[in-house]
């Protein structure tokens, strides 16, 4: 652990002065990606970083909006007590805390660290702003919807110009923070950082081509920037993926619209059709008259000698159709509930007509047997009658 005294930073913390800072744990990788650049962006880093040997500040998070700085020396920060169980592990370490917290969840190789374009966009810093500027700004030929927030958002006359280049400095910041450092965003639900095959292989300027590119054609990813410093860090990282993200979350969303209006379509055709049918079984039309009934018939004979007697037939109540029209209002034809209660009202009113049927069974049973017996005597009668006016004296 060094034992050189902090010096006070010459950037302010959380309080607004300041305060005395210790040394990034990221100077050793900064010292040897930056060099002897001496631009007004390599300056802020070395000094960001403590490159310069004099002054000690905070360290970028990994979100690079902001920084923090640190309470305690480099080697004591990336201790981050990795086998230390007890229980805070971070007392009285605030610094601590917050390094290890953006620690690097993917660590920049060899590769990327040697990479000569890193140079190349420090020297170029101010031109890149301007691109990323335009970019955030575009509204022509973007993937977003006419309709939609995002891209409101930025034809907005309110639009804030000072934070749209804010957020293109912090993405520049986090851009060469992920080339010398690596991914040190959260991490995300599946535990994976999101990065492709392809977004692996950018080098620092390619990877910054991919995020102008994306800025230029997706409002969504601009406004997601400008909100929330993570997705800097997501951005810098897999401008690839990220990009066709978006867009298979647009196409998923037009799929879900598509279906949920196709299913309203047909849960409308199907209640206008129970509707119809409904109205037309419980009216009769205009014009129609009903068949006469014949009354020289069995069943017509029998129901007249019992209207004479002073009775009169079970004759079953004509049945209401079984429609939707029918169910209480909380219960559809199309769910579940309603087929049940679909189902349950018939069995109820199969059951009724199987009970009149068998009275009315019963009940002709009766009628028969009298009429039978009134036939058998009337015909006996007539016989008997017959039989008497027939005989005549025999001639001797």
């Amino acid at each position: 652990m060094s034992t050189s005294t902090p010096t006070h930073s010459s950037l302010a913390g959380f309080a607004g002065h300041s305060v005395p800072a210790g040394e990034s744990p990221y100077v050793r990788l900064y010292t040897e990606a930056l060099g002897d650049l001496d631009n007004p962006f390599a300056k802020f880093l070395k000094r960001l970083h403590g490159v310069s040997g004099t002054i000690k500040v905070g360290h970028v998070l990994g979100v690079g909006s902001y920084s923090m700085t640190a309470e305690v020396e480099a080697t004591e920060a990336l201790q981050m007590l990795a086998r230390d169980a007890e229980q805070p592990h971070f007392k009285d370490s605030w610094a601590r805390a917050l390094t290890y917290r953006y620690r690097p969840l993917e660590e920049a190789t060899q590769t990327n660290r040697a990479d000569g374009t890193i140079r190349e966009v420090i020297q170029h810093a101010e031109q890149w702003v301007n691109v990323l500027y335009d970019a955030m700004c575009n509204v022509a030929n973007v993937f977003n919807k006419p309709t939609s927030i995002e891209l409101s958002m930025f034809k907005s006359p309110t639009l804030d110009n000072k934070a749209v280049e804010a957020a293109c400095r912090s993405v520049l910041i986090a851009l060469i923070h992920r080339c010398v450092v690596g991914f040190c965003g959260l991490r995300m639900g599946s535990g994976a950082s999101g990065a492709s095959r392809e977004d692996k292989k950018l080098t620092c300027k390619e990877r910054l081509f991919a995020i102008v590119n994306a800025l230029k054609y997706d409002k969504r990813i601009c406004k997601d920037i400008m909100t929330e410093d993570t997705k800097i860090a997501l951005l810098v990282h897999a401008p690839v993926a990220l990009s066709k993200l978006k867009k298979n979350q647009e196409k998923g969303n037009d799929a879900k619209r598509d279906l949920l209006a196709a299913g309203t379509a047909v849960r409308r055709q199907a209640y206008d059709s129970s509707t119809a049918l409904a109205n037309s079984q419980a009216t009769i039309p205009m014009g129609l008259s009903l068949a006469p009934v014949p009354t020289d018939t069995l069943p017509a004979r029998e129901a007249l000698k019992l209207l004479s007697l002073g009775s009169s037939p079970a004759i079953p109540s004509p049945m209401p159709p079984a429609s939707a029209s029918y169910l209480p209002q909380d219960l559809s034809v199309l769910s579940s509930s309603g087929f049940a209660a679909l189902n349950k009202e018939y069995a109820s009113k199969k059951r009724i007509r199987v009970d009149m049927d068998d009275r009315d069974v019963e009940e002709a049973k009766r009628v028969r047997m009298k009429t039978d017996k009134d036939d058998i005597d009337a015909t006996d009668a007539v016989f008997a009658k017959t039989k008497k006016t027939s005989s005549r004296p025999k001639v001797g």
